[in-house]
């Protein structure tokens, strides 16, 4: 139901195949329930970040390639009949050759003509002589399909642990920001890259780096750790694990 907000709190979805992410086509579907016509002149989209959801994955998803569109238009007996029945045979033809089914179909055959096209005979012998390859190796068809499947759901635990520990990541980010300013000058800094050091202080923010002088670091607090090899580095909130 269109709605002046959308509100998306998750970008995965359960299938046939199980748990999987929302491809970019089906994020903009959703999204564009936002906005009732005739009442409002914009729609506001709104996603939540959540455990489940970070904002990493949904600019990926955002700016992920559209799948491609696929007609679903026929040529019937009934549409050819309506058609010839206010146009000529030549007007008819014309606005046929002009729809988005054709357009399709023609792009379809020109990408065919640069692909290797196989006689029906030669190609099931090909796939006739796969399978005895596979069955000589001891391979049973059926487990094939559980090992695909389990395979996929591997695939969607990975993405998942992955938006997990991304979400962890920032969580532990924000709490550092959060106890830099008052943490004590020599307390113990257990670096991302395994060293120790002690907390000397904030760096001022005038002798700030221009890389970290932008973007979602540009008013993080930045912490100057003196290493146990006598080294003073500069560390931002997510290059610390512990203090």
């Amino acid at each position: 139901m269109p709605a002046r907000t959308t509100a998306i709190t998750v970008l995965r979805k359960y299938g046939s195949e199980g748990l999987t992410r929302l491809s970019t086509s089906q994020l903009l579907q959703m999204a564009g329930r936002a906005g009732r016509r005739g009442k409002d002149h914009e729609g506001s989209v709104v996603l939540i970040r959540s455990d489940r959801t970070d904002a990493r994955e949904a600019a990926m998803t955002l700016l992920a390639p559209l799948d491609s569109i696929k007609s679903q238009f026929r040529i019937t007996y009934g549409l050819a009949t309506n058609v010839l029945r206010v146009r000529d045979l030549s007007k008819s033809r014309e606005l046929i050759e002009k729809s988005f089914g054709v357009f399709l179909q023609a792009r379809r055959r020109e990408a065919e003509g640069r692909m290797e096209i196989l006689d029906p005979a030669v190609a099931k012998e090909r796939i006739n002589d796969t399978r005895q390859r596979l069955r000589e190796m001891g391979v049973d068809m059926n487990e094939l399909d559980i090992y695909r499947r389990a395979f996929q759901r591997l695939q969607a635990e990975k993405d998942w642990l992955s938006t997990v520990r991304t979400s962890a990541e920032a969580d532990r980010a924000a709490a550092v920001s959060k106890m830099l300013p008052t943490f004590r000058k020599g307390g113990a800094v257990e670096l991302i890259n395994g060293e120790v050091g002690a907390f000397v202080g904030l760096l001022d923010q005038q002798f700030r780096p221009p890389q970290l002088s932008t973007g979602a670091l540009a008013r993080a607090p930045l912490a100057i750790v003196l290493t146990t090899t006598g080294q003073l580095v500069v560390a931002c909130p997510n290059a610390i694990v512990n203090l």
